[in-house]
């Protein structure tokens, strides 16, 4: 199955847009080659049988073409009628083709005027896991940096991480984005492999956009988000040995996070909390996906329906309570599923 990079390359190439989610760049794909099939069969000759009155045929056997002869009445009426549907045929294609090119123009437009450099926010875009003017413009730069000059020119966020260090880059926007720079021998296939995952997850409103890859340099350009959920029941709670308890509104988000990523066919695999971070809003994010993997038959067979369920989110819980913090529904949940899943296996 081609990467959403490979599919983008592809619709590069035939002149079509590539943007939106994969589903859509493999539908637009699709329908491109469906319509080049068409165009070929159109192109083939018909065989035809060979008709005509026989004064026709009685004027090529004396010798002549038939060129002077005139058409029989039934083939007038038909040519009359060919004629007519044609120019119908015509005019209404015509009329459709400059309806959608002023659609179009209106659209285009529309799009320009609500992205205007003078508006206080930025603009949306047709397709969640699409990037605007703005960071677009800002991914010119930050998507061809050099390692050095990451790590000399940007602020490191948190700390060093086993695969790799994060960086806090800003674009020519003032827009703020995590920079993850993995070491020099991180394979590429596998930071690709990484950010495609990522965004598989995003695309399902759970981890931050992918902004850019950078394969040869070793790193991914995505969202920024504030901080770990660690850190924030550190604040909220900081008397050493406290209990710290999630919120009922926390704990339905992780389990949120865990159900749309078996619904995205992908295994987290890495349940450390602080792989758990908040966006501005507060909303709770899932990153990190150095140790995913897609969910298949041979996973569903050891892990059953919910894989992130049991592998995950159990992680997850188990992992919270080292640094105190309390999920009791993330207990619950897990339970609930194993207690079901064991008893299937052993029918």
């Amino acid at each position: 199955m081609p990467t959403v990079v490979q599919l983008r390359s592809q619709l590069e190439a035939l002149g079509l847009p590539t943007t939106g989610k994969k589903s859509i760049l493999e539908a637009r794909l699709s329908k491109s080659n469906t319509s080049m099939v068409d165009l070929t069969n159109s192109n083939k000759k018909s065989r035809t049988r060979k008709t005509g009155p026989k004064s026709f045929h009685a004027a090529v056997a004396a010798g002549g073409d038939g060129s002077d002869v005139s058409p029989s009445p039934r083939k007038k009426r038909r040519t009359g009628r060919k004629s007519s549907n044609s120019s119908a045929s015509s005019s209404s294609s015509s009329n459709k083709k400059t309806s959608a090119k002023k659609a179009s123009a209106k659209k285009k437009a529309a799009s320009k005027k609500s992205s205007s450099p003078d508006d206080d926010e930025d603009s949306d875009s047709d397709n969640d896991d699409d990037i605007n003017v703005h960071e677009k413009s800002d991914m010119k730069t930050l998507s061809k940096l050099t390692r050095q000059a990451i790590e000399s020119k940007y602020d490191i966020s948190g700390k060093k991480g086993k695969e790799g260090t994060t960086f806090v880059a800003r674009g020519k926007s003032g827009k703020e984005y995590a920079i993850k720079l993995f070491k020099a021998t991180k394979s590429s296939a596998k930071i690709q492999r990484e950010a495609d995952f990522q965004a598989l997850a995003a695309v399902h409103g759970i981890s931050p956009r992918v902004m850019a890859v950078n394969t040869t340099q070793k790193y991914i350009v995505m969202e920024k988000l504030e901080e770990t959920i660690v850190d924030f029941m550190k604040r909220k709670y900081p008397t050493q040995g406290e209990p710290r308890p999630l919120t009922n509104e926390q704990q339905d988000r992780i389990i949120e996070i865990c159900e749309k990523l078996d619904e995205a066919k992908v295994v987290q695999n890495d349940g450390n909390p602080l792989n758990l971070m908040l966006d501005t809003n507060g909303t709770l994010m899932v990153i990190d996906f150095g140790f995913a993997k897609k969910i298949d038959k041979k996973v569903v067979k050891k892990r059953g329906s919910e894989p992130n369920i049991n592998l995950t989110l159990w992680h997850f819980h188990r992992q919270l309570r080292h640094y105190k913090i309390m999920g009791p529904k993330l207990s619950e949940r897990v339970d609930t599923y194993m207690r079901r899943f064991n008893a299937s296996r052993k029918k």
